[in-house]
């Protein structure tokens, strides 16, 4: 995990950690950046908090509890206030938003982590590892939206794109359907860990 990264120990490459919503939001360039920003954010912050009050939180059993109130009250949070003052983002991420959290992408790599080491350990880990799986979200939708589309929505929630010449007279439409999500993250994944590889061997 200290290498964690986007070539070495991607979460979402290589652990397949957050892969539902990164398979099911990764059809436009803008949700995906949407969804690896809110990801990234949701790590750092859940992460800290936990890494700051380890001290308090030995035991299993409380961590569990703990991590289960504290998450979910900051989905409520995250919510409502999407709902108040970003109603776009929550009809984009839905019920993936208290998936990112429950899921193995926070409590596998955001909170256990925090628990072990202190705040600016914790905090470059999460760096890392949360750019590492925004990284890969985008170059998914990049790739799906670019193949599916023949064109790229620069803005999550502009109507305008831009066309690529060539691609978009003949999209791929197989590209942004649930089994072209699969084949570009089995793709991706390949490319990656040969790259890791590579370097590895340097």
């Amino acid at each position: 995990m200290e290498r964690a990264g986007f070539f070495h120990g991607n979460i979402l490459l290589v652990a397949g950690c957050g892969l539902a919503p990164a398979l099911a939001l990764t059809t436009r360039f803008g949700y995906g950046l949407l969804l690896g920003l809110v990801a990234w954010g949701l790590l750092l912050f859940l992460s800290l908090l936990f890494s700051s009050f380890r001290e308090y939180l030995r035991n299993r059993e409380m961590q569990l509890a703990v991590f289960f109130i504290v998450g979910g009250t900051t989905v409520s949070l995250m919510e409502l206030g999407f709902r108040a003052w970003a109603p776009e983002v929550l009809r984009v991420l839905g019920l993936y938003l208290p998936v990112l959290v429950v899921g193995s992408l926070v409590w596998g790599y955001g909170v256990a982590y925090g628990l072990s080491y202190r705040p600016k350990r914790t905090f470059r880990m999460a760096m890392r590892v949360g750019g590492g799986y925004a990284a890969a979200v985008v170059v998914m939708a990049f790739v799906r939206e670019l193949l599916g589309y023949g064109a790229l929505s620069l803005v999550p929630f502009a109507d305008a794109a831009l066309v690529v010449p060539g691609l978009g007279d003949l999209p791929l439409r197989a590209a942004v359907a649930p089994a072209g999500a699969f084949f570009v993250f089995g793709y991706l994944a390949a490319l990656v860990r040969l790259a890791g590889r590579d370097g590895d061997a340097r």
